[in-house]
């Protein structure tokens, strides 16, 4: 097989393309780029991209089949939203490829209007794109930080830069003569991307800056439209729209590229916004702050905005934007990470529906949720989100989800309320919950109760449910095949084999109907702990809630987890 590297991962993770077959079988026989990709949304996009940058050299077709699901995996009814799609189309259009399809029977008027606008735009450059060299040696995008975040620790300041167009940012140049073509896209959820556009090696004279994208010319000033070429060179600031935003920049010699009727953007306005847009956000650094409890704005692995929770003994890291999950969860004395999210389905206290069937990975797992409150209270920091589910599945039901972090331990609570606002007379639904530990390099071990006791659990066996546990119809065949364990509590712990590091989580009710371990079998370290809860009626107007207990023992032994458990109350 051929193995083709991709750009590196969060924390510096190496990744790999595998194929089961030579790339050279298929740059006569086969006119398809790409495989299948299980992925969506924003992952979707970035997925596109990489892969086709990292495919397009060994094959002579270079068509990218841009796969959307298989219609329950995407929230939308028909795949992914129009913004999305678009991004996924000029994603695979920048990485190289000459062009796209859909494996997909349908699709709603508002999609075809988004595809057919990606359509206009690739028409006006597509001779760069097809006949244009990748990667011009005097085109460069120097991202900008987005926003600055002032902190304060006694008589101490200092502004913190959060994420720019480097974390959250795809772009791409080409070069057909003295014509440019530069393709941003910003996957950032909720922030716009501000990056300095050069471009270093046009010969002297005058250059139209066009926006493809907006259909509107840039200008150096009011009744200027035309660029200097130094002023090209030493740069100018642009700006991308959030949520799969694209911008599309063509560059050409005045006489080559009329600007498009109309006002035009000046540039001198989007330096200006930018400079007050990165200007410190001096309110919102600190949400809450009392004795040694502290939850304000930090950064994430890859440099991503998070809500960081702290106290004495552990700092948990929570990200809205991905899901409300947490992203890192350190423990302090002695410095041991225990969570650190490097994947697109990594992350702790991740919310998921195994039923109806129709819910899983929906996309609502990894879409924002909003910050209902940040307080402390009893020695106890409380984050509060929220999110309304899109999935037509779900019937829209609202998810209220409380983080609990204590002064003193390195217990995280989760509270979880899910609501049947209506219309929906009832909403069926099993919640699931997920997480990603990662105690060491080492391939960690799962516990859980049996009737013999503590039982670590061979790899290879994947479900474990209550014993008579009834397999929700509809649900995905291999759970049938893989229940070959049977669990009789409600905890279970991933450990640190070499030096007993664990997590034990604790479910507190209402009872669970499986637990499920999910592993990559090219990285046996990397292994996830999950359980899933029975199915419910909720009629409208009426909540359903449970909560779980995640708690973190340094040094512990297999036997002494049980005594590990919180009480239960009383």
């Amino acid at each position: 097989s051929n193995m083709i590297e991709l750009p590196a991962g969060a924390g510096g993770r190496r990744l790999y393309l595998t194929f089961p077959f030579p790339t050279d079988r298929i740059q006569e026989g086969l006119d398809v780029l790409e495989p299948m990709w299980y992925d969506h949304g924003v992952g979707q996009v970035r997925a596109a991209f990489e892969w086709t940058r990292a495919i397009t050299a060994r094959v002579k077709c270079r068509f990218a089949p841009l796969f959307l699901g298989q219609g329950r995996e995407f929230y939308y009814t028909g795949g992914d939203p129009g913004e999305v799609l678009r991004a996924m189309n000029w994603a695979a259009l920048l990485g190289g490829a000459d062009g796209y399809g859909y494996w997909l029977t349908e699709f709603s008027p508002l999609q075809l209007s988004w595809l057919a606008r990606t359509n206009r735009e690739a028409a006006v450059v597509e001779d760069i794109l097809l006949d244009g060299a990748p990667d011009p040696a005097d085109v460069t995008l120097e991202p900008l930080p987005q926003r600055h975040v002032l902190h304060r620790a006694g008589q101490t300041q200092w502004t913190q830069a959060v994420p720019d167009f480097a974390a959250d940012g795809l772009w791409r140049g080409s070069t057909l003569g003295n014509r440019r073509l530069v393709g941003m896209i910003n996957l950032d959820r909720g922030l716009d991307a501000y990056a300095r556009l050069k471009v270093a090696g046009l010969p002297t004279g005058r250059y139209t800056v066009v926006d493809v994208s907006e259909q509107r010319g840039m200008a150096p000033a009011a009744g200027r439209l035309a660029f200097a070429a130094d002023e090209l060179r030493a740069g100018i600031v642009v700006s991308v729209p959030p949520r799969c935003g694209v911008r599309l920049l063509e560059i050409a010699p005045e006489a080559e590229l009329a600007p498009p009727a109309g006002e035009p953007i000046l540039a001198p306005e989007i330096a200006a916004a930018y400079e007050q847009y990165r200007r410190p956000d001096t309110e919102e650094s600190v949400l809450a702050q009392r004795g040694k409890l502290s939850i304000a704005y930090g950064l994430a692995p890859g440099g991503q905005a998070a809500l960081v929770i702290e106290s004495p003994a552990q700092q948990v890291a929570v990200r809205p934007e991905d899901g409300g999950a947490i992203v890192q969860w350190r423990a302090k004395d002695p410095p041991q990470p225990i969570g650190t999210a490097l994947g697109p389905q990594d992350g702790i206290a991740l919310d998921l529906f195994w039923g109806p069937p129709d819910a899983h990975w929906s996309g609502d797992e990894k879409s924002a949720y909003e910050v209902v409150a940040a307080k402390i209270h009893g020695s106890k920091a409380y984050l509060t989100l929220r999110q309304k589910k899109q999935s037509p599945a779900l019937n829209g039901l609202m998810l209220t989800k409380t983080i609990v972090v204590a002064e003193g331990g390195t217990d995280v609570q989760v509270l979880v309320d899910i609501e049947n606002p209506g219309p929906a007379p009832v909403a069926s639904f099993a919640y699931w919950v997920h997480h990603v530990f990662r105690l060491s390099d080492q391939a960690p071990e799962i516990v859980m109760p049996t009737a013999a006791g503590p039982l670590a659990a061979p790899l290879g066996e994947l479900v474990w449910a209550k014993p008579d546990e009834p397999f929700i119809a509809g649900n995905e065949q291999w759970e049938r095949g893989q229940r070959n364990g049977t669990v009789t509590g409600e905890w279970i712990a991933q450990r640190d084999p070499g030096i007993g590091n664990a997590v034990l989580c604790q479910n507190e009710g209402p009872p669970v109907a499986q637990f499920y371990s999910w592993r990559d079998a090219q990285r046996p370290d990397n292994l996830s702990v999950e359980w899933m809860h029975r199915l419910v009626k909720l009629e409208a107007g009426r909540h359903w809630t449970t909560r779980y207990t995640l708690r973190y023992l340094p040094g512990v032994k297999t036997a002494e987890l049980p005594s590990r458990l919180l009480r239960a109350p009383e």
